[in-house]
């Protein structure tokens, strides 16, 4: 999956998620916090409304290699 900072999530995303990220920085922002992952690394994001979550692109370009939980 490839992010920009022209990608705006219009709510909550309450999908569940394993990513890794591989160029760029993500940024992936939660009701009590906020998290920024840089190339290398990964994140787990269960499917619950509690971990509702919004992602956006810190740099120009981030690609990411993701799995949703259907």
């Amino acid at each position: 999956m490839e992010v920009t900072p022209d990608f705006v999530e219009a709510d909550w995303c309450i999908k569940g998620h394993i990513g890794m990220v591989l160029e760029g920085t993500l940024e992936l922002t939660f009701p009590e916090r906020t998290y920024t992952y840089q190339p290398g690394e990964a994140y787990l994001i269960p499917v619950c409304e509690s971990h509702r979550h919004k992602a956006r692109a810190l740099s120009p370009v981030v690609r990411i290699v993701m799995v949703e939980d259907v």
